[in-house]
C-alpha cells in the first residue's frame, strides 16, 4: 500500500492510500464540522443539509440522483456526526470518475428545492420520533445533553421536531454555503488508483468549485458533568427494561492513549470474554444487554459503560458493577486477559486491511483524531507495545466515582439508594 497526503491551494485534503490488483475503489467526501458547529436555535441544520444533498442538484432531479446510485452498482452512504458529515462510496474501479461526478455534484451543487425541502422536513420529524420511541436512542440523547451541559455537543443531531419544522429555507441554504467550503472538506480514496491520473482529473473540477472561505473559529473545549440523571418513565412510556449508562470523561486523546483505551474497553466490558460480562451477565444473569466503549470526537470523549436489564435486577447489577469495577482496580489485571484483548484488536485491525472501504474511513479517522496517517503496520506495532502496566495505571487514573457521571431511564429508579451507593 503506498500512502500520500497534498492539502490544495484552496484548503481542500486528499488523502489516498493505492492497493495494486484490488478491483474495487471506495471514496469518500467529509465535512470536518458536524452538530457541534450548532447552538439551541438551529440544532439538527447539519442533519438536514446532509438529507437534502439528495434531494436535487443543478443538474439532476432527487429521482435522477436515486437511479444513478443504482446504476453505478457498488454501495453509497452519507451520515452526520457529532463533530464531521460523511458521504462516501464503493464501486468499482472502472466506475470512479463517474462515481466521483456524483458525489461532488450532490456536495457542491444542491439545490434545495423548496417542494422537497418542505417534505424532508417531515421525514427528519418522522426520524426523530422514531428515536424518542427507541429507549436507547432517547437515553443517548438525554445523556450527552446531561454530560455536555452549555455545549453542542450536548444537543442531539437531528434536532427537535420544533425546531426542524421551523427552517427556513434561505437560512438553512446560507449554512450550507457557509459551512461546505472546499477547506473544510477532505476527500478520502482507496483502491487500485492511478493516482496522478486522478489528480489532474481533480484539478479540473476544481475550476467549478466555490470560492475558498474561512474556516469556523475553533470550538471551546466542553466542560462535562458529573453525578446523576435519572429519567423515569413519562406518561405514555412503558419500557420493560431499565437502560443505565455510566461515563468517564476523556478531555484529550494522545495517540497511544486511544490504544490503551480501546485495549482496555475490550477487557472492562467490550467482549465476551470480558469482566463484567463473564460476571454480570454470565456468573450472576443481572442483565442482558452489556458493554464497555470508547466515545470518541475529535479532541474529546468519554470511556462509556452501558446495560439494559430489568427493573428487579437495578439496585443488585449496581452494587456488583461498583464491585467488579473496585476490584479490577484494586487487583489489577491478568497477563492473559491483556493478550487476548490485543490480539482481537490487532485481527480488527488485519481484517479491515482487506477492504477499501475499511481503509477509506480509517484514513480520514487518523487524519482528523490523531492529526497524521498510521499504517496497518505502525498501528499493530504500537498495539503490541502496550503494557499491562500502562493499562493498569490508565485504569486506576480514569476509573473513579468521582469522575462519573451516571444516567438511568425506566421504572423504579431508586434515586436515593442508587446515590448512596456510588457516593459511598
Amino acid at each position: 500500500m503506498s500512502y500520500s497526503k497534498e492539502i490544495f491551494p484552496n484548503g481542500f485534503t486528499l488523502l489516498a492510500e493505492t492497493k495494486r490488483g484490488y478491483p474495487v475503489a471506495s471514496m469518500g467526501f467529509w465535512l470536518k464540522s458536524g452538530s457541534n458547529r450548532e447552538s439551541t436555535e438551529n440544532q439538527g441544520v447539519s442533519h438536514l443539509i446532509e438529507h437534502m444533498l439528495f434531494k436535487g442538484t443543478s443538474r439532476w432531479s432527487q429521482k435522477e440522483i436515486a437511479l444513478k446510485i443504482e446504476r453505478l452498482g457498488g454501495s453509497l452512504d452519507a451520515y452526520t456526526a457529532k463533530d464531521h458529515c460523511a458521504y462516501y462510496q464503493s464501486l468499482l474501479n472502472n466506475r470512479l470518475e463517474e462515481g466521483y461526478d456524483l458525489l461532488e455534484e450532490l456536495v457542491f451543487r444542491p439545490s434545495f428545492p423548496e417542494e422537497e425541502f418542505e417534505s424532508e422536513k417531515r421525514v427528519v420529524v418522522e426520524e426523530i420520533r422514531e428515536y424518542l420511541d427507541n429507549p436507547m436512542d432517547l437515553l443517548s440523547n438525554e445523556f450527552h445533553s446531561f454530560f455536555y451541559p452549555n455545549s453542542p455537543l450536548g444537543l442531539p443531531i437531528a434536532g427537535t421536531e420544533e425546531r426542524v419544522l421551523s427552517f427556513d429555507r434561505n437560512a438553512v441554504l446560507d449554512t450550507y454555503r457557509r459551512i461546505y467550503t472546499p477547506a473544510n472538506l477532505v476527500m478520502t480514496l482507496c483502491g487500485d488508483v492511478d493516482l496522478a491520473k486522478f489528480r489532474r482529473f481533480l484539478l479540473e473540477k476544481m475550476e467549478s468549485w466555490p470560492a475558498p472561505r474561512l474556516l469556523p473559529p475553533p470550538l471551546r473545549p466542553p466542560r462535562p458533568a458529573r453525578g446523576f440523571l435519572f429519567l423515569p418513565e413519562k406518561r405514555g412510556q412503558r419500557w420493560s427494561q431499565s437502560y443505565v449508562h455510566l461515563a468517564w470523561p476523556l478531555p484529550a486523546f494522545q495517540e497511544r492513549r486511544r490504544y490503551r483505551l480501546s485495549i482496555l474497553s475490550h477487557i472492562v466490558g467490550g467482549g465476551f470474554s470480558s469482566r463484567l460480562f463473564q460476571r454480570l451477565r454470565e456468573e450472576m444473569g443481572l442483565a442482558y444487554s452489556l458493554s464497555s466503549f470508547l466515545g470518541s470526537y475529535n479532541r474529546y470523549g468519554f470511556f462509556g459503560i452501558f446495560a439494559a436489564l430489568n427493573p428487579t435486577n437495578l439496585f443488585p447489577f449496581c452494587k456488583a458493577l461498583k464491585e467488579e469495577l473496585n476490584r479490577l482496580c484494586q487487583e489489577g489485571l491478568q497477563d492473559e486477559e491483556v493478550e487476548t484483548a490485543r490480539l482481537n484488536y490487532e485481527s480488527a485491525v488485519i481484517l479491515g486491511m482487506e477492504g477499501t472501504s475499511s481503509r477509506m474511513k480509517v484514513l480520514f479517522h487518523n487524519d482528523f483524531l490523531l492529526g497524521h496517517y498510521r499504517s496497518p503496520k505502525q498501528t499493530l506495532n504500537t498495539i503490541r507495545s502496550i503494557t499491562r502496566e500502562e493499562l493498569e495505571t490508565e485504569m486506576r487514573h480514569l476509573l473513579k466515582p468521582e469522575k462519573m457521571a451516571f444516567a438511568l431511564l425506566g421504572r423504579k429508579t431508586r434515586e436515593n439508594k442508587i446515590k448512596e451507593l456510588w457516593n459511598d
